[in-house]
C-alpha cells in the first residue's frame, strides 16, 4: 500500500523509507538479507510505477570483471536486466540477487547503478537493449565475467544394473532435504556429477555415506563465467576459451551454459590469471 508515500509526494515531502527491512507471511518485520536496501528500492519503485532508481555504493557500477582481481576491468556503460541477473547470480556483488530478479520482471524501469564517491555516470540497466540505437563501449560476445571461489565438485560412480534415473532422484532428494544446493551437472550412463558450495561439505559427505554411495570429492574449485546475451547461438566460442584456458595450461573440470551465460569449474588457484585473460579476450 503506497498511498501514504503518493500523499507525501503531492505534498512535496520526500519521503525517507527504511530499507533492508519487510513483513513476513506470519505478519512479523523481518530482514531481507544482505543488500537487502537495493530489494527495498526496487520494490517501491515497481509498487509506485517510477521510471528510474538510482542505487548508490562504494563503485562506479559495473565492471567487466572484478576490479579488485583484474585492474584492467573497465565500467559497463549500459547492460539488460537479464545479463544482470545473471552477473548478480554467477558472482557478481554490485546489486542483490532479489532485486535484480524483480527489476527483471518489470516492464518499464530504468536502473542506475553509481558510486557516491565520485561523479562518473555509473552503469544504466535497461529491460532491453536494442543495438543500433545505444552504442555499446564493447562489441565482444561477452559483458563481463564473474567469479565464485570455494566451490566442491562431487563425482558420483552409480552401480551397475540398477534404475539409475531412481538412483539420482534418490540423491537429489537426501541433498534437498537438508537444504543442499546443487549446481553445473553433469549426467551421463553409470556417472553423476555436480557441485555445491564449500559450507555444505560435511552435509554431503554424510549423506552420500548414509546412501552408501560410491563418491569421489574435489576440493578448492572455481566457477568462472562469462554473461553477455549475445553468446547464444554464436560458433567458436567454447572452443576460444577452451583454447585460451589450454595455452595458460589450466584444465577446465566441468562445464555448464545457458542462453546467456557458459562457466567453466576450474582449479581455485587459477582464478587470478584466467580472470584476467578472459576479461582481455572478452573486453578488449
Amino acid at each position: 500500500n503506497v498511498k501514504y508515500i503518493l500523499d507525501l509526494l503531492k505534498k512535496d515531502i520526500i519521503p525517507v523509507v527504511a530499507g533492508f527491512q519487510g513483513r513476513g507471511e506470519n505478519g512479523l518485520i523481518t530482514t531481507l538479507g544482505r543488500g537487502g536496501s537495493d530489494t527495498t528500492a526496487v520494490v517501491l519503485a515497481v509498487a509506485l510505477n517510477v521510471k528510474r532508481v538510482e542505487i548508490y555504493s562504494d563503485v562506479a557500477g559495473l565492471f567487466t570483471a572484478d576490479p579488485n582481481i583484474v585492474k584492467e576491468a573497465k565500467v559497463i556503460d549500459k547492460t539488460e536486466y537479464e545479463e544482470l541477473f545473471n552477473m548478480s547470480y554467477h558472482g557478481a556483488k554490485i546489486v542483490n540477487i532479489e532485486a535484480a530478479e524483480i527489476a527483471l520482471k518489470s516492464d518499464n524501469i530504468t536502473l542506475e547503478l553509481k558510486s557516491a564517491f565520485s561523479p562518473e555516470k555509473g552503469t544504466k540497466v535497461l529491460k532491453k537493449v536494442e543495438e543500433g540505437k545505444i552504442d555499446f563501449k564493447t562489441k565482444k560476445f561477452a559483458r563481463a565475467v564473474t567469479h565464485i571461489p570455494d566451490i566442491i565438485q562431487i563425482s558420483i560412480k552409480l552401480e551397475e544394473n540398477i534404475d539409475e534415473d531412481k538412483r539420482r532422484l534418490e540423491i537429489y532428494s537426501s541433498l534437498a532435504e537438508k537444504n543442499i544446493s546443487l549446481d553445473m551437472f553433469t549426467i551421463s550412463p553409470g556417472i553423476l556429477m555436480f557441485t555445491l558450495n564449500s559450507e555444505y561439505k560435511e552435509k554431503a559427505i554424510e549423506i552420500l555415506s548414509k546412501l552408501n554411495v560410491n563418491f569421489r570429492l574435489r576440493e578448492n574449485c572455481a566457477k568462472i563465467s562469462l554473461v553477455g546475451t549475445r553468446i547464444h547461438g554464436v560458433p567458436g566460442i567454447m572452443a576460444k576459451i577452451a583454447n585460451s584456458l589450454y595455452r595458460e595450461k589450466i584444465k577446465i573440470l566441468q562445464t555448464v551454459d545457458s542462453h546467456s551465460t557458459i562457466s567453466c569449474l576450474i582449479i581455485s588457484k587459477y582464478p587470478i590469471r584466467i580472470y584476467f585473460y578472459l576479461n582481455i579476450i572478452c573486453f578488449f
